[in-house]
């Protein structure tokens, strides 16, 4: 019963969480969240609910002192309508796929246009723009103008009825020109509106929402049965995994929080509040400590559950043959408040730490946890197959916790003794010094076996697949490499840093992303690597029966793998599954499990660092680098995701690779086994 629940309502439930109006409302009500706040604490001082506290502040600042006070709080609740519509369209821009400042810069254009400027003063009308408007009154109209203004400038943008300006202008003139027709139909459009509102009884679209849709929907939300309902299909889209808060919050926040205006307003006015359902009403009865009130379950759990791991070390104190006592922990639940405490009592005799250079970081708090353990335990071990994966220091911390008489205790007279320092205050690690001996003392205590030594593993073929841009994308690729070079050249000193950020931004783009200059997140633009993805999904997977890893450096490109892969396999009835930095650690062990193990799984993919390390997935012996990051360690260690012990067929990688671009020179430095954060400042022409 409840799968055939799950199968209706999941998808609808989806559906309505990524609805982009209702992203757009709940986003744009975001950026009016803080200032809100911050203009309460003022009103709440101004206002103090104790004996004497108007005396109190008066004899120090007179009568008025009060009203200095409530500036801020004007300042902000006054104005909240300007900031939800400059957010909504902000936020509704990003989903139409437009520029995002203009398209909140035009929302608010529009907003005014349709505006009246009268205030009444002194039983005459007087020209100016009514703080009522700009307050919670406006904030309906607000909301629709957003939408519509957005609507009118993405329509005109996707037919292309833009000024195009010749290459060699600057973005920032490029983007003005480009929005000036899109801009100018929104205006047109807004233009007719008020001039058709003017003819109405109403004479202007301000009062004619308020009167015939804002108050009736605040006469509603401002009951009880409003507010049960609302959270009864909030919980509802919990149930089904979608953040309830965001969906209903979007439509029932926006009147919750102009009944609270209405009531600062009756209160800074001296009357009675009106309104008993509002923004703080929910805050105080309904989700006081989270949805459903969840502080109460938060203070059983701390007073009567405890953690599983401490429980199976309480057991494990109780087994009866000390010997054979082994305990199996992870490296971030070692330094937690408890666990900690019971591995030092438990006073092992032996640790082996496993994937050592996951305590490279001498100050984390889980490589600090794993020094007084070592300190301890009088038996200790290290395994890596990458000690050293960015920087010789690397190896401080791992021989901290193995051997603190080989390079000390202290990190930084072995940074002194070994590295040269540079850059920003001498901050930065510029280059190295007495290697050599830094290795011989690394090599007194350590004992190297290499893959084909210990093992008898099946052999490795390496393949590319050439992806070419088209015209078009040729073009906007040697755009951003010219502006690349541009901003190298003329940004003062060039540190790994700027040279590797601008890389990025071109690898990205090889993967079918740009990243606008004020984006915050890629949007996709081309889907050459898609396409070749898709042609191995169904000539390996579909149609060979194979299961394939697929590795991908950047999250949208993963997404984006993932919704491909779904699409495809779904038709046969076959299953993608993927891991990535927002999976939690708990979690990814069945999903590996599930790959190596259910015959219907046949995909696997993942982000490059968090898949590329520490697990088994001989279930498929190819495996596809949609795209790669700088560090050879990490390219290494993903390689042997499928070519390790259980791996009884011939393994084979395939690159995807956009021609001439900086996809090569990646993939070269990689084949020579160079780190490209190493190399790349001093030859970083050959790059762009």
């Amino acid at each position: 019963m409840l799968q055939k629940l799950e199968s209706f309502f999941m998808p609808l439930a989806e559906k309505i969480g990524k609805n982009k109006y209702l992203i757009a409302v709940r986003d744009g009500f975001l950026l009016s969240m803080p200032l809100l706040i911050v203009g309460s604490f003022f009103l709440l001082i101004a206002n103090f609910p104790i004996p004497g506290w108007t005396e109190f502040w008066g004899q120090f600042f007179g009568e008025n002192w009060a009203s200095y006070f409530a500036k801020p709080t004007d300042a902000t609740f006054s104005i909240m309508a300007i900031l939800a519509v400059v957010g909504i369209g902000y936020s509704f821009a990003e989903q139409m796929k437009v520029d995002r400042l203009f398209g909140a810069a035009i929302s608010l254009v529009c907003w005014f246009l349709i505006m009246p400027y009268e205030i009444l003063f002194e039983e005459s009308v007087v020209s100016g723009i009514p703080l009522g408007w700009v307050g919670s009154k406006g904030i309906f109209v607000g909301i629709i103008c957003a939408f519509l203004a957005v609507h009118v400038y993405a329509w005109v943008d996707s037919k292309g009825w833009v000024i195009k300006m010749p290459d060699g202008v600057p973005p920032t003139v490029e983007k003005s020109f480009a929005a000036l027709i899109p801009a100018g139909m929104s205006v047109l459009v807004f233009f007719v509106i008020n001039v058709i509102f003017a003819m109405t009884p109403y004479g202007n679209a301000f009062d004619f929402v308020f009167e015939i849709l804002q108050t009736p929907l605040l006469a509603l939300g401002n009951t009880l049965p409003a507010m049960v309902i609302a959270y009864i299909f909030l919980h509802f889209f919990w149930f089904f995994g979608v953040n309830g808060g965001s969906v209903v919050g979007a439509v029932f926040n926006p009147i919750l929080q102009t009944l609270s205006a209405e009531n600062l307003a009756a209160f800074q006015a001296g009357d009675a509040m009106p309104n008993i359902i509002c923004q703080q009403f929910q805050d105080l009865f309904a989700t006081f400590g989270g949805a459903g009130s969840t502080l109460s379950l938060l203070i059983a759990m701390l007073l009567f559950c405890k953690s599983k791991r401490i429980k199976e070390l309480d057991d494990l104190e109780r087994f009866p043959f000390p010997a054979l006592k082994v305990a199996v922990i992870n490296y971030e639940s070692t330094w937690r408040e408890g666990i900690f405490d019971r591995l030092m009592a438990y006073d092992a005799d032996l640790i082996i730490a496993d994937e050592s250079q996951r305590i490279k970081t001498h100050d984390a708090e889980q490589s600090k946890a794993m020094h007084k353990l070592g300190d301890q335990a009088r038996y200790k071990m290290i395994l890596s197959g990458t000690p050293v994966q960015n920087d010789a220091i690397d190896i401080f911390s791992q021989y901290r916790f193995l051997d603190p008489t080989v390079f000390g205790f202290n990190f930084y007279p072995f940074r002194s003794r070994y590295a040269v320092m540079g850059g920003f205050n001498r901050k930065q690690i510029v280059g190295y010094r007495d290697l050599d001996q830094l290795i011989k003392k690394e090599h007194s205590i350590a004992y190297r076996v290499t893959k084909e030594e210990a093992i008898d593993l099946p052999e490795q073929t390496f393949e590319n697949r050439y992806i070419t841009l088209n015209r078009k994308e040729r073009g906007l690729y040697d755009q951003l490499r010219r502006n690349s070079v541009a901003e190298l050249e003329g940004g003062g000193t060039i540190t790994a840093t700027t040279v590797l950020t601008r890389l990025l931004r071109l690898q990205q783009f090889t993967g079918g992303f740009l990243v606008e200059d004020d984006a915050d997140r890629p949007q996709l633009v081309s889907r050459g690597k898609l396409d070749a993805l898709a042609d191995i999904l169904q000539d390996y997977v579909i149609d060979g029966r194979k299961k394939l890893v697929i590795f991908a450096r950047f999250i949208p490109e993963v997404m984006e793998i993932i919704k491909l892969s779904e699409s495809i396999l779904g038709k046969n009835r076959k299953k993608t599954v993927a891991i990535y930095g927002e999976i939690k650690k708990e979690s990814r062990g069945d999903i590996v499990r599930q790959f190596q193990e259910d015959q219907d799984t046949m995909v696997i993919v993942g982000q490059i660092d968090t898949l590329g390390v520490g697990v088994t997935l001989t279930a498929a012996d190819t495996c596809v680098y949609y795209s790669v990051n700088f560090n050879f360690a990490t390219y290494s260690q993903s390689l042997s995701r499928i070519h390790r012990i259980g791996q009884r067929n011939l393994c084979t990688y395939i690159h995807l690779v956009t021609e001439k671009t900086v996809d090569d020179m990646i993939l070269s430095a990689l084949a020579k086994k160079e780190d490209l954060a190493k190399t790349v400042v001093d030859t970083w022409r050959d790059y762009f």
